[in-house]
């Protein structure tokens, strides 16, 4: 459980250095994200995290806080 919240916390790092270091390929991927195959992308990235939140759950202190940010 540990190994998906290490991923999802340095996917959301990247983003977020991806936004300080680059701003312009930031933008250009939220512009993408406003397309009509960026929005499948984008749902379908959702549900992916919200799935493995929903997994890492059970192994927090706060299950029920974690379960309802899924």
């Amino acid at each position: 459980m540990k190994i998906i919240a290490l991923g999802i916390a340095a996917l959301l790092i990247l983003v977020g250095l991806t936004g300080v270091l680059w701003p312009e390929g930031l933008m250009e991927l939220v512009k993408y994200s406003f397309t009509s195959a960026g929005i499948y992308v984008t749902a379908i990235t959702r549900m992916v995290l919200g799935g493995l939140l929903l997994v890492a759950a059970a192994a927090t202190r706060t299950p029920k806080t974690i379960r309802v940010i899924a």
